[in-house]
């Protein structure tokens, strides 16, 4: 509500390419997109973190082997790997970076079917255990629990949230309590939590692994054990009922 123009832009990669999926390393200095009429991701580095004045040209992925369409682009944390939504095959790919940010060294690592017709942007939490992926068409961002980070043949519980129509990307602040999609229309719709939620404090002596968050109607169950009196308490389940 309060943003203005810098008056600041960049050719990315040069001009001429049709450039999708916007997205930044989480320190400021590459910025990265893909094209769908040269079926690639690239990045640009910027030499000043999030200035856009002066960049040179990174390498690029070629994903045109999987899908002809990518349309939406995220990178892990550490850099070692690269998903695109295609919207060829309605399917999110994962390549593998065998050197962090290198995307020359990309290979193929498999991928995983969506259920959206459209799909149009795709972002991680930061710890890549939830993936979210937008439907250009139906309105609906999907939100899938990955069993291992960053792995999306092991998505499931899938939610949805209503979203605007014709929605090509989302953003989310950096404590998750924002989200951000722009539309078809050159409009960027800013969505903030309604609720408070709760804080659950354990114990330092319990050790706790990924746990899967409850909705406003649900209730979790958790299971500890210990081996040692209690000097140490793991968590053997969770349940969500």
């Amino acid at each position: 509500s309060t943003a203005s123009y810098d008056n600041v832009s960049l050719a990315f990669y040069g001009a001429g390419s049709q450039y999708r999926g916007l997205t930044f390393s989480s320190d400021g200095t590459k910025m990265i997109g893909c094209t769908d009429n040269g079926d690639s991701v690239r990045y640009m580095n910027l030499n000043t973190a999030w200035d856009l004045s002066a960049a040179t040209n990174g390498t690029s992925l070629g994903v045109g082997s999987q899908d002809t369409s990518p349309i939406g682009v995220e990178v892990s944390a550490d850099g070692t790997k690269v998903f695109v939504v295609g919207s060829q095959n309605s399917r999110v790919y994962v390549y593998s970076l065998s050197t962090a940010w290198s995307f020359g060294t990309g290979s193929f690592a498999g991928s995983f079917q969506l259920t959206v017709g459209t799909p149009s942007g795709i972002r991680f939490n930061d710890v890549g255990t939830r993936m979210f992926v937008t439907d250009a068409n139906s309105g609906l961002t999907s939100q899938f629990t990955l069993d291992t980070p960053y792995a999306p043949i092991t998505a499931s519980t899938v939610v949805t949230l209503s979203q605007p129509a014709n929605t090509q990307g989302l953003a989310f602040s950096t404590d998750g309590d924002k989200l951000y999609y722009v539309t078809h229309d050159n409009v960027v719709h800013q969505y903030s939590s309604l609720s408070t939620g709760f804080s659950l404090t354990f114990p330092s002596s319990v050790t706790l692994p990924t746990t899967l968050e409850p909705t406003d109607t649900q209730r979790s169950f958790y299971d500890f054990f210990t081996m040692d009196g209690g000097t140490t308490v793991n968590v053997r389940n969770q349940e969500i009922v």
